[in-house]
């Protein structure tokens, strides 16, 4: 639950939301991230481990990303929905 969250809310003016148009993309996001960490000869993880990882946040993305769009927890929202260039 994401309650505990609930008393960090009072401290924000504005609530900023990056909005992938599709779940899918946070993993593509992740793949080259750790792909140009690889380039630049950092430690990176192998395209497995990265969907494994990644996997195992998307039921979150899943779930509290809807809620949170809808009902945010404060007044003034900037709502940018993201395409797969991380572009509006």
């Amino acid at each position: 639950s994401l309650k505990e969250y609930n008393c960090w809310y009072k401290f924000l003016d504005l609530l900023v939301l990056l909005i992938p148009k599709e779940i899918s993309y946070v993993l593509s996001w992740r793949v080259e991230a750790e792909d140009k960490m690889r380039a630049l000869g950092k430690g990176a993880m192998s395209h497995n481990e990265i969907t494994e990882y990644v996997k195992k946040f998307i039921p979150a993305y899943e779930t509290y990303l809807p809620h949170l769009v809808d009902n945010p927890p404060v007044k003034t929202v900037l709502r940018c929905l993201l395409n797969k260039n991380r572009l509006p």
